[in-house]
């Protein structure tokens, strides 16, 4: 007996190591359409754009030997904390650039690579964690393909930095269950807070903010949750329950504190004085959003769900989303899974927007105020839905008090009536206008999605419920209905992946060094204007700004202002190339010379960014006058002595 049991054993921990090796080569298969050098195509709208531009102007000023804090042109002028999507601080930054290729147009292509690799482990985290639950090796593969393979994770693909922020986040949550199990581990600690720093300096705020707040519910609401599935392992101890919440908060406060060369400086520097940092206003806040009929499809047919909120990929989740239906059959210890629902429910009214609920929570949730797109709220659904099935699938048949020797089982019962609903669910296909997104899949597609396309998606959610119900009801056809669930799961996941998004071909070739190179010796200039500029730059320099004739030039004659509103006054008056006029100087006032102004010279001999050095000849005293706009985190050096900064022009 001892020797079957040690058999059984080594025979499961060499099928959970096979599967570990089937998660990660996962996204090679269902994203094979973007595979690089061997995919056709690649994630299309932002992902071509922000992010990778961001990364290499960012690696470029590295390369250049200077740490970037300035972005010239940028925005009229601004730090590099506005180029948060460059992922400055983030490993998979500083893993593409050192790979042979990353300066030769293949950038994109690099990281893509190492997010498909990101993918493949985040899902072979998730698979251990749910061994942990004690779910059986094939549904915890199911689970955790699930959880990392659907339509909200493709959209944060294709924001480039936020499916760091969105994996990191999945990481988190599971670190943190997990260290709630093995409390003694203190190993998990330290992933807590690496988790958290990956999550903070992932390089998309917004989805940093909706992680760390889910962060907070997942703490408090797992003991509860891990009393729920293992009652009589892990019964609550408010003892056992306080300190795993001590050390996960002193963990995860490690884990910011780690991150605080980015958050300092993206507070200060960008949030407090640009426009996102500024009490917007709430129809902005609520762009891209879906409507009731676009959210509700993700349980049905994520291709009429709008793909800034849509988070389907497989029929599995309807079964989470009808819970209630078995859960009132477990109560009353089926409480924390009631809460886990709600939650999820809650969510999904934020994500519709313009509603009195969402209102008040952007209203008075910190920060809040700065993010736009309700619908990014769902990324923590894949979690809380894993959850539930997780609890789901693990439940025993009821056996009925008032029916002596009956027992049913609720979960094949919200099965069958998921498979009715998926089944007639052309029934319920909303009109038009209750189909508000104007980016759904179907629209993306320009109706081009292939019906047998179609066709594969919808078979194989019935498929998928009907096995579910075999399962549960048949220990005969117990291993047939495992790989049902498993293919028709697989098959759905691809095509959904597949026309969710936007694609451009597969040649898509960023900027070589040797092309941005030349295009920073003859431009000092990375993008304009794109609603991210300075609130005192776009309120008072913009209503009265000319362009400047050149990068630097000496004045020698200058006059004193007292304001800028003085400043521009006489500016308007005259302007001419070798008069400034100083805000705060105190010193001595402009005279005549006889000296011959052709000696004066300005030369750049070095730039990178925020660094700039000049050679100056100048045969009497005179302002030497930078184009860049004014910040009072400028430094100025003379033949290596620190000199006073003024405002000027």
């Amino acid at each position: 007996m001892n020797f079957n049991n040690e058999f059984e054993q080594h025979e499961d921990k060499l099928t959970s190591g096979l599967v570990l090796v089937v998660c990660f080569l996962l996204p090679f298969f269902a994203l094979y359409w973007m595979v690089p050098f061997i995919g056709k195509y690649v994630i299309g709208n932002d992902y071509i754009k922000y992010w990778i531009e961001n990364q290499m102007f960012l690696r470029f000023s590295l390369s250049n030997g200077t740490f970037p804090l300035y972005a010239p042109g940028f925005n009229g002028g601004w730090t590099s904390s506005a180029l948060t999507l460059g992922q400055l601080y983030h490993p998979i930054s500083w893993l593409s650039a050192i790979t042979p290729g990353y300066w030769d147009g293949f950038a994109l292509q690099i990281n893509t690579f190492f997010r498909l690799v990101e993918l493949g482990g985040t899902c072979a985290v998730l698979f251990l964690f749910l061994r942990k639950l004690r779910l059986s090796i094939p549904l915890a593969f199911i689970l955790s393909f699930i959880t990392v393979f659907n339509l909200r994770m493709l959209d944060m693909f294709r924001y480039g930095a936020s499916l760091e922020n969105y994996t990191a986040m999945l990481l988190l949550f599971t670190a943190l269950g997990w260290f709630y199990l093995s409390p003694n581990n203190r190993l998990l600690l330290f992933c807590i807070s690496i988790c958290s720093w990956l999550l903070i300096v992932g390089g998309h705020p917004q989805i940093a903010l909706i992680g760390l707040f889910s962060t907070v519910v997942v703490c408090i609401v797992f003991p509860f949750y891990a009393s729920c599935l293992f009652p009589d392992e892990h019964p609550l101890h408010f003892r056992l329950v306080f300190r795993f919440w001590g050390w996960s908060a002193f963990s995860v406060m490690l884990g910011i504190l780690l991150a605080s060369a980015y958050i300092l400086p993206f507070y200060f520097e960008y949030l407090k004085e640009s426009f996102r940092g500024a009490k917007g206003e709430f129809i902005w806040a609520c762009n891209y959003q879906d409507a009731l009929g676009g959210i509700i499809f993700n349980f049905l047919n994520p291709f009429f769900s709008d793909v800034h909120t849509a988070f389907g990929g497989s029929s599995l989740i309807l079964l989470a989303a009808l819970f209630p239906l078995a859960g009132l059959f477990y109560l009353p210890r089926a409480w924390p899974i009631f809460v886990i629902w709600v939650g999820s429910v809650v969510v999904l009214i934020f994500s519709i927007g313009t509603n009195s609920l969402y209102y008040y929570f952007w209203r008075y949730i910190p920060f809040a105020q700065t993010c736009r797109i309700p619908g990014r709220l769902c990324a923590v659904l894949p979690f809380a839905f894993m959850l539930i099935l997780v609890w789901m699938l693990r439940q025993k048949p009821v056996r009925l008090a008032w029916q002596r020797g009956l027992s049913v089982d609720p979960i094949a019962m919200v099965a069958f009536v998921a498979l009715v609903l998926f089944f007639f669910q052309k029934v319920f296909y909303p009109p038009t206008s209750a189909v508000t997104g104007r980016f759904v899949p179907l629209t993306l597609n320009n109706k081009s999605i292939p019906s047998v396309a179609v066709s594969f998606l919808y078979h194989s959610g019935l498929v998928c419920l009907a096995s579910v119900i075999i399962y549960r009801m048949s220990n005969k056809f117990k291993n047939l209905a495992i790989v049902g669930i498993l293919a028709s799961v697989f098959v759905a996941s691809i095509i959904v992946l597949r026309y969710g998004t936007w694609i451009e071909s597969g040649n898509f070739r960023t900027k070589t060094y040797a092309q941005m190179l030349s295009a920073q010796e003859q431009r000092l200039s990375y993008r304009a204007d794109t609603g991210d500029k300075s609130r005192v730059l776009t309120s008072e320099h913009l209503k009265h700004t000319f362009l400047e004739p050149t990068m630097a030039r000496i004045c020698r004659r200058y006059e004193t202002v007292n304001s800028q509103e003085d400043a521009y006054q006489r500016l308007e008056k005259l302007r001419e190339i070798d008069l400034a006029y100083i805000e705060g100087w105190h010193g001595d006032k402009s005279n005549s010379s006889d000296s011959d102004p052709n000696i004066d010279s300005v030369k750049l001999k070095y730039s990178s960014f925020n660094n700039c050095i000049f050679d100056i000849v100048c045969a009497q005293p005179a302002f030497f006058v930078f184009s860049y706009p004014y910040s009072s985190r400028w430094q100025a050096k003379i033949d290596g002595k620190v000199t006073p900064v003024y405002r000027c022009n």
